[in-house]
C-alpha cells in the first residue's frame, strides 16, 4: 500500500493539479489564438514556410488543448 496523506493534503494536491492544467489549457488556447491573429490579420508579413509552420503548431496546440480540456 502507498503512503498514506491527509485528506486535507490530498485535496491540495488535486486542487494544484486541477489549476495547473487550468493555466496551460489557458495558455494554449492564448497561443492559438494569437497564432490565428496573425495568420488572418497579416499574412502577408509571413513567408509561405513560416504560414506552413503555424498552421502545423496550431493544429498540435489544438490536440493538446483537446487533452487538456478532457483533464479539466
Amino acid at each position: 500500500m502507498g503512503k498514506r496523506i491527509s485528506h486535507k493534503k490530498a485535496w491540495r494536491e488535486i486542487l494544484a493539479a486541477a489549476l495547473s492544467i487550468g493555466g496551460a489549457f489557458g495558455l494554449v488556447t492564448a497561443r492559438i489564438e494569437l497564432l490565428g491573429d496573425s495568420q488572418l490579420g497579416s499574412p502577408q508579413d509571413y513567408s509561405p514556410d513560416g504560414l506552413a509552420a503555424m498552421k502545423v503548431e496550431i493544429e498540435h496546440l489544438r490536440t493538446l488543448s483537446e487533452v487538456l480540456g478532457a483533464l479539466r
